[in-house]
């Protein structure tokens, strides 16, 4: 990954447009994309689920550039999603483990309310 110089490493390109990045920090809690007009959207839904206790990353910050650029800082919640946590706890088989389904169920309940 390239550091750029505000202390931001590339991680990616970002996958639900076609422009705009994902970076990481230096200390690796907390990320940033950018993007189009479309990320404020983005921003607001993911900050709506949030204070649903829904699972995802709590915005922390966001604007425009000098460059007209959208960007969203946002809390790193680790390694795994609750989606990569399902997909370990199958190992090979058909059955989640309880602790998975668990928490699937619980963001379900608060996603229905």
């Amino acid at each position: 990954m390239n550091e750029n110089e505000n202390g931001w490493r590339f991680v990616k390109q970002r996958t639900a447009a076609d422009d705009g990045a994902v970076y990481v920090s230096a200390d690796q809690t907390r990320y940033r994309r950018t993007g189009g007009a479309e990320l404020q959207a983005e921003a607001a839904f993911q900050r709506r689920i949030a204070d649903l206790n829904y699972p995802v990353p709590h915005v922390l910050e966001e604007g425009v550039t000098d460059e007209g650029h959208c960007y969203v800082v946002e809390e790193s919640l680790g390694d795994k999603t609750l989606h990569d946590q399902a997909v370990a706890a199958l190992n090979g088989s058909r059955h989640l483990a309880d602790d998975v389904v668990d928490t699937a169920a619980q963001v379900a309940v608060q996603l229905l309310r």
